[in-house]
């Protein structure tokens, strides 16, 4: 820790994290009821026995971060604020808001209250609920056709691809693409992909479709449009430009529910551009 090689500030942080006298008394406040024992090792060594504890869940992975996060923020107050000295009693007191805060979240359902042995007796018995989503591609409502977009970027073989296919509301195919596109990122080629597939359908005259993609970002542009990179803000004010012209939805699904997209897009190297 303390070596030419790091600059002096990270490594008198880093004594703070673990051997300052605040540090030792708040690691072993939350340690002690969850059954792990302060002790005076590595940093390393620290960090290996929180993160490896058994228990039912992994709440002690949350703490470290908190204790760290209130640590860093003592210790900013103190360097560029009126604060003298560390406040273990704060830093406790905040650090436990933050987790119950947390855990109230995650386990609703279940009373979780301070101080923070009795949290524990509670929380060391609580299993997280395992949640499941039936992930599937939908059907369009009838008179409404539905395009599902895809585009990749492997920046490691320079494979980058995109592919769409229309469906109408029975499911049936009405039209696709495949073709090799050059762009410079994963979100650029997925908004090329989308652009391309409602360029095709104008030109096929529909005009009524929903434009379904498993890009959340890309999805949130075009609807808001809001964007800060320069050359991808070009392509979302073009589907913006597109999206007025005719009666779209942009909708964004889950990647198992753009399974078609995904296959046809997949397919570019072994096909030209189809339409």
């Amino acid at each position: 820790m303390w070596t030419s090689n790091i600059p002096f500030k990270i490594s008198f942080l880093t004594w703070r994290l673990w051997q300052g006298e605040a540090a030792q008394l708040i690691w072993k406040h939350f340690g002690r009821p969850l059954g792990i024992r302060a002790h005076r090792g590595t940093i390393r060594h620290l960090i290996d026995i929180w993160w490896n504890q058994k228990t039912t869940n992994e709440i002690h992975k949350m703490i470290i971060i908190v204790i760290c996060w209130e640590i860093w923020k003592q210790n900013c107050e103190c360097k560029y604020r009126e604060r003298k000295k560390f406040s273990v009693h704060i830093m406790i007191k905040q650090a436990e808001r933050n987790i119950l805060s947390a855990m109230s979240q995650a386990f609703p359902s279940n009373s979780l209250t301070l101080p923070w042995i009795s949290f524990c007796d509670t929380l060391l018995r609580l299993r997280p609920c395992p949640k499941s989503i039936i992930a599937c591609w939908k059907f369009p409502t009838a008179g409404t056709l539905k395009l599902n977009t895809d585009g990749s970027f492997i920046s490691t073989n320079e494979s980058v691809g995109m592919g769409g296919v229309l469906r109408n509301e029975k499911g049936d195919f009405v039209l696709a693409f495949s073709c090799p596109i050059r762009c410079a990122s994963n979100l650029e080629a997925e908004a090329m992909a989308a652009k391309h597939g409602m360029n095709i359908c104008y030109q096929k005259n529909h005009s009524n479709f929903i434009l379904e993609l498993d890009s959340l970002a890309i999805a949130e542009m075009i609807n808001e449009g809001k964007c800060c990179n320069f050359k991808l803000n070009l392509i979302i004010e073009e589907l913006q430009q597109l999206k007025k012209h005719a009666n779209v939805k942009v909708k964004h699904c889950f990647r198992e529910a753009n399974e078609w997209g995904l296959k046809v897009h997949s397919n570019w190297t072994r096909a030209k551009c189809l339409q």
